[in-house]
């Protein structure tokens, strides 16, 4: 037996990476035609991990899913208006995004640190179209090789990323990507006070060390940031539009109600966004 590749030089914030595969992993061996993800099977099978921690975490573990099924829904629409888009997955885990959805005109860089690209490379190849970087999302080296090596228009993902990061940190980044990449596409996540305050009693959050430090009470917050940026999208994670509850199985839109009994206010919190760069 192959001995499995291990996990233990992850960082705090890096270790987070388990949460979405393994939610994929999950949702995946239910088999229900919602989701289905190969390539998350083969991975989670190699990792040298205790996954059993959250065994109880299925809630936000089918979460994380129907995050990653919303911006997959942006990805393939911006992908058909430009098929030669280049996406750039910054803070990318070990996200398997290039393998669902690559149209084989795309180009795709997944950035993250070093000890993530350690682990990436067991699974992973680079290709002319697929490149990995291995640097922290603020540094501004990926700048100069994405703009080397790839011409656009670019779509910018940061799904479970910036918002492990202090508002200052995000808006530096924030600003880098305007200032470098005009008229792009911005895809990302965001919590509000209220979920910030509550996710000690996470499912899964309460299983690793890291924390949520950017909140976000009033999306629009990010255009005064930055003038440069207009808010496209911004859909509640469990309440969404009606199209995007299309994406939604039928469970999740049944049980939704009773979730926020048991949660509060604080399960409406949580949200995926779209935003454009003049």
């Amino acid at each position: 037996m192959k001995r499995k590749i291990t996990t233990k030089e992850l960082g705090t914030i890096q270790e987070t990476l388990i949460i979405p595969l393994l939610g994929r992993v999950q949702v995946s061996k239910r088999n229900t035609g919602f989701f289905y993800d190969k390539k998350a099977l083969e991975i989670v099978k190699k990792l040298d991990y205790d996954f059993s921690k959250f065994d109880a975490a299925f809630p936000t573990l089918e979460g994380s899913v129907l995050r990653t099924r919303v911006i997959d829904h942006w990805v393939k629409h911006l992908l058909k208006n430009n098929a030669q888009s280049t996406i750039v997955e910054l803070g990318c885990g070990l996200n398997t995004r290039c393998d669902r959805l690559d149209n084989g005109q795309a180009m795709w860089f997944d950035l993250d640190l070093p000890d993530v690209h350690d682990i990436w490379q067991h699974f992973f190849e680079e290709s002319n179209r697929r490149c990995f970087l291995p640097y922290s999302a603020f540094d501004e080296a990926w700048v100069k090789e994405v703009k080397a090596m790839s011409n656009g228009p670019y779509i910018f993902i940061m799904e479970g990323s910036a918002i492990y990061f202090e508002e200052h940190e995000v808006r530096n980044l924030w600003k880098m990507i305007a200032d470098n990449f005009p008229n792009s596409y911005v895809l990302f996540d965001t919590a509000n006070s209220s979920w910030l305050r509550q996710q000690n009693q996470n499912h899964a959050m309460k299983h690793v060390e890291a924390r949520l430090k950017w909140a976000v009470d009033d999306i629009h917050d990010i255009e005064l940031w930055d003038e440069r940026y207009r808010i496209l999208q911004h859909e509640s994670l469990l309440f969404p539009s009606k199209a995007i509850r299309k994406l939604y199985p039928w469970w999740i839109l049944a049980t939704t109600p009773f979730s926020k009994l048991l949660y509060g206010n604080a399960v409406k919190g949580y949200y995926i966004n779209m935003a454009k760069i003049r």
